[in-house]
This record gives structure tokens, C-alpha cells and sequence, in this order.
């Protein structure tokens, strides 16, 4: 699994997931940070709101706000850790790492989302999100699964992914904001679905 895999929106979504967990001091990319991602990509959000979810109540509802950032906000301290990463880097001398999206050889059940700042790991329910959203960009839910017609994933696929699985509870926290689960929504999520 590469991060060549997925297009900029989906490539996009991934490194602001991987922006929130670290921002929330998370070990893992959890399927809530990668389905707050989303929200704040245009596609996926646009899809979202036109099929009846309020997305602030979400944003709201998901673990994982950054408690460090409010609380020096509440006492008058405005300071992004990104930028002070940066400006370390920069006085030292260092290059910023590319992000690399792999497998571990020892443990292929783990996914790995390595860049600046380190390595996290994606969650179990994540791993899925991602797999759903790259067998779908694959061809393999095609009509016909013997023509496969390979493109990168997109933001779409990961929220499709995130939606596949009903147990999943960030799908079960959508629907309960308003998302409206019809015929239409299905169509333009999973175009093969109706």
C-alpha cells in the first residue's frame, strides 16, 4: 500500500488525519480522525451537507479535540506546533521527511503513515476505511469484475469506506446528525449500489 495509490484529495485527507491524531496526541489514525478529514475535504462535506448532515454537530461529536492548543488559547497563548516543528527544522538544518503510507513486512496487518513528526499507525477500523476505499478505486466493484479499471482513490472512496460498514461507529455517528441514507446518497456514493 502506497500513498501513490490515492489522489491529492485522498492523499489530502490522509495527512489531515494524520495532522488530528497527532494534534490530539493520538498513538493510532482512527476512523473518527479520518472521517474528520473528510468533512473538511470539499467533495466528501459537499455530498454530506446536500444529503442532510450538519457538519459542525459532527465535528462537535468527534473524540479527539486538541485539549493543550484550548487550554493555552484559554490563558491568551496562540501557538501552532506545526510551526514550531518548523522553525526547529529550519534552525537546524533539517529536511522535512515525504509522507510514506506502507505495510510492515513483520506485521502486514499493520498500516503505517510515516512523515514529519514520526510514525503513527492506523487503527483496526481505520486499516478497513482504507482498504474499502482502495478496492473500490481497483475496479472491484464494477458490474463486470473482470474489467478493472485502476484510478487512484479519491476523498469519496475513503468516505465510502468509512460508510461501508454499518458497525463502524463513526458511520452509526453520521447518521444520527442528520445523515439521510437514500437512493440518491447511495447513487452518488456507491454508484454501482442502486
Amino acid at each position: 500500500m502506497k500513498l501513490d495509490a490515492f489522489d491529492e484529495g485522498g492523499r489530502q485527507v490522509l495527512v489531515q488525519a494524520r495532522h488530528a491524531a497527532r494534534e490530539a496526541h493520538h498513538s493510532r489514525i482512527g476512523s473518527g480522525h479520518l472521517l474528520r478529514a473528510c468533512l473538511d475535504a470539499d467533495g466528501p462535506s459537499r455530498v454530506l451537507t446536500r444529503h442532510g448532515l450538519d457538519a459542525g454537530a459532527v465535528r462537535r461529536a468527534l473524540p479527539g479535540a486538541a485539549p493543550d492548543r484550548e487550554l493555552l488559547a484559554a490563558i491568551g497563548i496562540d501557538i501552532d506546533p506545526d510551526e514550531v516543528r518548523e522553525r526547529v527544522r529550519r534552525s537546524l538544518g533539517l529536511e522535512p521527511s515525504p509522507p510514506r503510507l506502507y505495510r510492515r513486512r513483520s506485521r502486514p496487518l499493520h498500516i503505517v503513515f510515516a512523515g514529519e513528526g514520526g510514525r503513527l499507525l492506523f487503527s483496526p477500523g481505520a486499516r478497513k476505511v482504507l482498504e474499502v476505499a482502495l478496492w473500490r478505486s481497483q475496479g472491484s466493484c464494477k458490474p463486470d469484475w473482470r474489467v478493472r479499471q485502476r484510478r487512484p482513490a479519491t476523498a469519496l472512496d475513503l468516505l465510502a469506506g468509512i460508510l461501508a460498514d454499518g458497525r463502524n461507529p463513526m458511520c452509526c455517528l453520521l447518521v444520527e446528525h442528520g445523515l439521510r441514507i437514500r437512493p440518491q446518497f447511495l447513487a452518488e456514493v456507491f454508484p454501482t449500489a442502486t
